[in-house]
């Protein structure tokens, strides 16, 4: 899938969910202060524990290898601490990303890096803890691939978790959306979408999905939708997309099960993975699987004394034609 010799009407699209570094289910869970804030330090020491910027250089180094043309990315995280003594960014992800890969000769162009749920949660201390979600769509800037970019624009679902943080006059709207761009390649046009839906409440992910079939249905090019779907047995949310007409590029072309789901949160342990939650989804009139594979599964863990798994999930890597 990775030879120098593409013909002008291959797209080679990529999704990965690259972790946030954290487990934060656990704080829009907490019902008073006290508990959230002791979730809050959990949280962050989690996400030290499962160290992005080496992360970055394991990702990079995968999409480095597969090319892909273009790349959605999820959980992408911009962690942020306040304190009497101002506020200090700890870790951007979509720098360290971008960073890693241009280190490597592999540079791409960021469309929109959208964010969507954000929050601000107390530490113990007079301290607090500042978390966004970014989802993003990236487009790789190499001069044997002319790929021109007609129009790139995110969104916000409708459909969204609400949580009432404890002991304040607040609500959290947990958004979640969609990025897209219209690319033209070879004389071909196409719309390629990258999204995450809702992990922890089944109605609001089915319903964000038909908002997404609304969505993607007024596109004037075929479309190619990659990204987290979170489906769970029986919630109907793959088959909401299947519905309307997409097909899914792993039975077009994948071989086994094409699971991309189930290390442990903090990515030190040999678990397998164990569910299937990322898509490559596609309009089969006018777009045909070729290949795909999954990146950042069987082998690449770093080395060293304290190995680590790039992300919880793996990335799949699907090669087009267009039509």
């Amino acid at each position: 899938m990775t030879s120098e010799t593409v013909p002008p009407s291959s797209l080679r699209v990529a999704t990965w969910n690259v972790y946030l570094g954290a487990d934060l289910e656990p704080l829009v869970r907490c019902d008073d202060v006290d508990t959230l804030a002791k979730a809050t330090r959990e949280a962050l020491q989690q996400a030290e524990r499962t160290r992005f910027p080496e992360r970055a250089e394991l990702i990079a180094d995968a999409i480095g290898s597969s090319r892909p043309d273009v790349v959605g990315l999820q959980e992408l995280g911009r962690w942020e601490i306040d304190s009497p003594r101002g506020r200090e960014v700890l870790w951007d992800h979509a720098q360290l990303v971008t960073e890693a890969l241009e280190r490597r000769g592999h540079p791409y162009v960021m469309l929109h890096c959208s964010d969507t749920f954000t929050g601000r949660f107390p530490l113990e201390d007079d301290s607090s803890v500042g978390f966004t979600n970014c989802d993003a769509m990236l487009l790789r800037a190499s001069p044997d691939r002319q790929i021109t970019v007609l129009d790139a624009e995110h969104g916000h679902f409708d459909a969204r978790l609400q949580v009432t943080v404890p002991e304040a006059d607040e609500t959290l709207h947990v958004k979640r959306g969609w990025v897209q761009a219209d690319l033209e390649i070879g004389g071909h046009h196409v719309r390629v979408v990258t999204t995450h839906l809702d992990s922890m409440d089944t109605d609001v992910r089915r319903r964000q999905a038909h908002e997404l079939v609304a969505t993607t249905s007024t596109s004037p090019y075929p479309v190619v939708l990659v990204g987290d779907l979170n489906p769970t047995a029986g919630d109907g949310v793959v088959d909401v997309l299947l519905r309307a007409g997409y097909v899914d590029a792993w039975e077009q072309a994948g071989v086994g099960d094409g699971l991309t789901w189930g290390r442990t949160p903090d990515l030190d342990t040999d678990a397998d993975l164990s569910e299937r939650l990322d898509f490559v989804l596609l309009d089969p009139e006018r777009v045909r699987t070729r290949a795909v594979e999954l990146i950042g599964a069987a082998g690449s863990r770093s080395s060293g004394p304290e190995p680590i798994w790039p992300s919880d999930h793996a990335g799949v890597v699907a090669e087009l034609e267009l039509t």
